[in-house]
């Protein structure tokens, strides 16, 4: 008997600081705080029903912010804002990329702007032939439809 009367002190000693540590616990987040969609401020020992997808503050005993737990509307504007953040590291790292490659490519600058302006002049002259192409195609365009018409 005595030994089962030492065994309940002994659960119950080990128990007091376990209930102690979630008392603790419990009482370092003592309120929640939030606007409803009306501007009002809503408070309650737990989250209101107001505060549901709402940005929520929880405080402590003394009124201090402990931590926010984030709204629907605050969720999806981070989403957005990381999303559009990843998108310009990417296209950072891309041009980058391009910029490494060209520089290993080509031993300077000058042999880029080099190849860039032999590819314009190239291109100018496509395009001269081309037009003097279509400008031939119109003049025998215009023949057939005079033979057409006698």
């Amino acid at each position: 008997m005595r030994g089962l009367r030492t065994l309940t002190i002994f659960a119950a000693t080990l128990a007091a600081p376990t209930a102690w540590a979630a008392q603790g616990a419990s009482s370092q987040e003592a309120f929640y705080r939030c606007k409803d969609p009306k501007g009002q401020t809503l408070y309650g020992d737990s989250m209101p029903i107001g505060c549901q997808g709402r940005d929520t503050e929880v405080l402590n005993m003394k009124g201090t912010v402990l931590r926010v737990i984030e709204g629907d509307l605050t969720r999806t504007t981070r989403i957005a804002r990381e999303a559009t953040e990843n998108q310009q590291r990417q296209e950072n790292e891309q041009r980058a990329q391009h910029d490494r490659m060209l520089l290993e490519t080509y031993l300077s600058v000058e042999d880029i702007e080099r190849l860039r302006d032999q590819r314009i002049d190239m291109l100018v002259a496509q395009s001269r032939v081309t037009e003097q192409t279509i400008a031939n195609m119109r003049e025998r365009q215009s023949r057939l439809e005079g033979q057409v018409s006698r």
